[in-house]
């Protein structure tokens, strides 16, 4: 056998077991977990929403809880990434009124609760599991960086969570249902 051939089955043999891993890492399914969109200004990146009845989270270097003491209530987690690619400065206030969550065919929209709002849990060290950071207050975007963080929202059960919009320094719809359908 020539060296020719040599290296043509080694090189074969090693895309096949390059191509096998990358099949098994992918576990057959693809499943959509973040949510890309761009607008004008911003690209934002928005986690699949999570559904609780409560949520332990980091605040301030404190572990807080937000339940919903209504059972007719839950609240729903979202991690979001805002991008600045092309803006020299972009400065943002994330508050209640940034973004709002909810069901886009039946105009139903819920604001974001106020992190501070939790109830602290004293003696308990932030770790996995935890929420956090929050996406919250004042933030600094300049050209090529990005913020992530966590926003929480009080929703009714049963809501069909399918869009976020979001109207800091930029006016954006993420939808959930169907990512590519923007503004």
């Amino acid at each position: 056998m020539s060296s020719n051939t040599d290296w043509r089955v080694l090189l074969t043999v090693m895309a096949g077991l390059v191509i096998a891993g990358i099949a098994a890492s992918c576990g057959g399914q693809q499943t959509i977990d973040v949510f890309p969109v761009r607008g004008r200004n911003l690209e934002i990146h928005v986690s699949r929403p999570i559904i609780s009845k409560q949520i332990i989270y980091s605040y301030q270097g404190r572990v807080l809880k937000l339940e919903v003491p209504d059972p007719s209530r839950r609240l729903a987690a979202v991690q979001i990434t805002v991008v600045n690619r092309d803006i020299t400065f972009v400065p943002l206030t994330i508050d209640t009124e940034t973004a709002e969550i909810g069901d886009s065919i039946k105009s139903q929209r819920f604001e974001i609760v106020d992190p501070a709002d939790g109830l602290s849990l004293e003696g308990v060290p932030p770790e996995d599991g935890v929420y956090g950071p929050m996406l919250w207050d004042e933030i600094e975007l300049t050209k090529g960086t990005q913020a992530t963080g966590w926003l929480f929202f009080d929703v009714p059960v049963g809501l069909s969570v399918n869009a976020l919009w979001w109207s800091e320094a930029d006016s954006i719809i993420v939808r959930f249902s169907n990512p590519q359908l923007t503004k």
